[in-house]
């Protein structure tokens, strides 16, 4: 990456991660004890899902997978790229959707999630490390090519 480039990603990095715009309204769809489901409309329209799904992924821990995305012809399609310059606010609404998620299943310590490409896991492995709880950090699993995040 040039340098050019690289200041001016780091530069988003940094604006992304001050948390600076306001969030979408959203709402609970399903609660239970092994899946949550929650939902939230853009100011263009686009309409989101956050689902958290009990995995065990883990021999010691039991791991939840986290999915979000826009519902694309009756489906959730975490792949596309919107383009409608919400990433702010978008972001924003899945962190504190996030939050909510780990209070409310006080049991959960790890959760696992994959970006459609390496850029956005960057992007939002370093916004959610700006704002998850003291005690939650996110981190990129090379390995097994995730993002967990965990108490």
């Amino acid at each position: 990456m040039n340098l050019i480039k690289k200041i001016l990603f780091e530069s988003m990095l940094n604006e992304v991660g001050e948390a600076t715009s306001s969030t979408y309204k959203y709402k609970v769809l399903s609660y239970n004890e092994d899946l949550a489901k929650y939902s939230f409309t853009t100011d263009s329209n686009l309409e989101y899902r956050v689902l958290f799904e009990e995995d065990a992924l883990d021999m010691y821990y039991t791991v939840w997978e986290m999915a979000f995305g826009i519902i694309n012809d009756s489906k959730l399609d975490t792949q596309i790229v919107t383009n409608k310059g919400e990433i702010y606010k978008v972001m924003g609404t899945i962190t504190k959707i996030l939050k909510t998620f780990v209070n409310d299943y006080e049991q959960v310590e790890r959760i696992a999630f994959k970006g459609s490409d390496n850029r956005r896991d960057k992007l939002y492995q370093q916004y959610l490390s700006k704002h998850l709880p003291n005690n939650w950090i996110a981190k990129k699993d090379e390995f097994e090519n995730f993002i967990l995040i965990k108490k």
